[in-house]
Parts: structure tokens; sequence; C-alpha cells
């Protein structure tokens, strides 16, 4: 649940009486140059997943609304082989867990009540190639559409107050996230090779604002997580307990929405810190995560029925001092940096009168990948297509 727009209450509302089904596919794939002979960081060729998303929203009674997503996946990572080598396969694949949220207004319009939970039905016991690929598909710099298949259980609640101030539509948002015994992704994206955690739980509070000036309209947001601590199982120090706390983040959003000729452009500026966490309750020295982006987004109307959509985007993903060039592990590539820049085009084309939408899209991205000490070229590229029904 979040307030990174002020949006959030009205455009919960409108969906209220609709019935959505969005179906498709997304294949992602990354290559890195220079692979090196043997079995670690170095030697990873390449990352390829494909995705099969389904999300179903649907109306429960009036003001209350009830949405759904699940996903299959399939990953596959390349290592080794050196000059033509053969090299070996890395593969995770499966169903991810079911997330459901239920979203209502209470007594007036301005208040959103979300309740969210998400049910085990992804693989949360993983063997030791699973887990090797998991170390490069759950990359946050990488940013595969699906970086881990099973979470556990988890469960979230979630309030959203919406008021207006002069010109500016304001709301202000808060939830706590009660978190299951297994998140290796998190595990795996803090530096732990070993992904036995119970992350704790979490606190999300989450500001924005939304301004409309003559034909342009600018919004703001602020999301601040405060976790609890939990506990990671070393199995690498004879299966012992440790207290685990992941440091306080912070994000912010910024928005401008402007009138191009006859279609329309988005500028957007993103940014997010996560402190050093803390492990057997003593701060892990850089171990903290700084992530930042911009870009612009442009839909231009080609015929009643279809847009023409194109994006430009440059990130920026911090390395800190725990990553490192793995000899025999894929771990660093949690931790690793990277400079980026993409290019998106897509197609938006509406049928039966708007009730279907279908929209191909494809993304090139290229930049340099820090594995702590080692960089590497990345070349990453991805298509898509996703089909949805309103009815």
């Amino acid at each position: 649940m979040s307030a990174a727009q002020a949006s959030t209450v009205q455009a919960q509302g409108r969906l209220v009486d609709v019935r959505t089904v969005s179906t498709g596919a997304v294949l992602e794939s990354w290559s890195f140059a220079d692979p090196r002979a043997g079995s670690g960081s170095s030697a990873v060729r390449s990352a390829r997943q494909l995705t099969i998303p389904i999300v179903v929203v649907v109306p429960v009674v009036a003001g209350l609304s009830l949405d759904a997503y699940a996903a299959y996946a399939k990953g596959t990572v390349s290592v080794g082989g050196g000059s033509g080598g053969a090299g070996e396969e890395y593969e995770l694949s499966g169903v991810s867990d079911v997330k459901l949220r239920l979203s209502g207004h209470l007594g007036r319009d301005n208040v959103l009540l979300t309740l969210g939970a998400s049910l085990p039905s992804g693989a949360t016991t993983l063997g030791t190639r699973q887990l090797q690929a998991l170390s490069v598909l759950a990359a946050p710099a990488l940013r595969f559409r699906t970086p881990t298949l099973g979470s556990g259980t988890s469960a979230t609640t979630g309030l959203v107050v919406a008021g207006q101030a002069g010109s500016w539509a304001l709301a202000a948002g808060g939830a706590f996230e009660f978190r299951g015994e297994y998140s290796p992704a998190q595990a795996i994206s803090a530096g732990i090779a070993s992904p036995t955690l119970r992350p704790g739980h979490a606190v999300h509070v989450s500001l924005g604002a939304d301004q409309i000036v003559a034909n342009a309209r600018q919004s703001v947001g602020l999301v601040a997580d405060i976790y609890t601590s939990g506990q990671l199982r070393d199995l690498e120090a004879g299966d012992t307990d440790q207290r685990f706390q992941l440091g306080p983040s912070l994000a912010g959003t910024y928005q401008l929405q402007l009138p191009t000729g006859s279609g329309e452009s988005t500028l957007y500026l993103l940014g997010r810190y996560r402190s050093n966490y803390k492990l057997g309750g003593r701060t892990v020295i850089d171990s903290w995560r700084l992530e930042s982006e911009i870009g612009t987004v442009t839909l231009v109307p080609l015929t009643p029925q279809a847009s023409f959509r194109i994006g430009l985007d440059g990130r920026m993903h911090a390395s800190p001092g725990l990553a490192r060039d793995e000899e025999r592990s894929l771990s660093s590539f949690a931790t690793s940096g990277i400079v980026a820049g993409g290019v998106t085009v897509g197609l938006q084309y509406g049928l039966s009168g708007g009730s279907l939408l279908l929209e191909p899209y494809v993304r090139a991205q290229r930049g340099q990948l820090d594995l702590g000490g080692v960089t590497r070229t990345a070349t990453g590229t991805s298509l898509g297509l996703t089909l949805t029904s309103r009815f």
C-alpha cells in the first residue's frame, strides 16, 4: 500500500465497479561481456526469464473491490564455458505466491482501507543450483519481472486518507506488514548468501501531493519503510541463529505530465536509499543501497484506437562495499551496482470499443555492471505483450 500519488483514493474508486482481467507474457534477457572460465560471478554469460502474469480485479460490493496477482516464471542463468566452452546452466521455475488485496472506502470517499495477503504457493525449498540462479535473477540491479517465486506467508493492512490544500490534492497513508519466515530475495539483496531468513515485520508510511496547473500536472511522493528485528539462520556457521534487521529506507518520486502536440509526455524522477542493516546487533558497514532513475514517457495518438509509446530512461544503483567478485559463488550479483540507459517502444491498441486493450512493447538496455572490483558491460533486452479486458 502506498500514497506515492495523491490521487490514490480516487483511482481506487474508479476501479470498484469495473471487472478487469489482464495477462500476457514478458521475456527478459541480460548478457554480460567477457565471461571468464570458472563458476563464479565473473563466469556468468547471460540470464533470462519468461514471466506469464495474470491480474484479476473484481467488485465485491459497492465501494469494495478485490484484486489478485499470480505468475508463472522460468529463469535460466548461463555460467562458465570460457572461450566457447560448454559451460552449465542454473534454472529456477514455477508459480509465484498469490497476492490478494481487498480495497474499500470507509464512510467518506477520501478514506481507503486496504487488506492484503500473500498466499505461499511459490517454491520456498530450493536446491543449491536453484539458489545460484536466484542470486542472479533476484539482483536488484537487473530488475527481472519475477525476482523470486516464494516468499512465505505475509499480510498487510493499510489506510490512506486524502484531502485538499489550495490547488494541491494530498494523501497520507500508513501500513503494517506481517511477514513470514522465508524471504530469500531480501536476504540475497542484502548480501547474505544463506537465504534462510525470518525478515521481521515492516511499517510503511507514505505521503503524496498532486497539482494541476493549466495543462500540466505534477505529483510528488515520499515513502518511508521501517523494519523490526528478524532472525537469520546461518547454515555455514553450524546452523546458528542471529538477529537480523534491515535498515530504514526512504524513497521519493516526482512526475510532471505535459501535453506535447497531440500527445502527452511524462518526466519522472525516482530515488531510494536503504541504510545499513544489522546482524547480531551490530551494524554491517557498507551494506547500504542507493538507487536513482530519471526518464520520460511519451504517448502519441495514431488513430482513435491506437497510440504509440516511447520511453527513455537512465538509472544508477550504487555498489556497496559488500559487493565482491566471488570465485565460486554468484552472490556478488545481489549487491552489484549498475549505471545503465534504456529505451522502450510500444503500442497501445483498443478493441471492442475500448473493453479490450492490447499492448506489445520492446525494450533495450545497456550499461556497466559493478560486481565489486570487476566491471562488466551488460546488455538487456525485453519483449512483452499485455492483453487487458474490462467488463
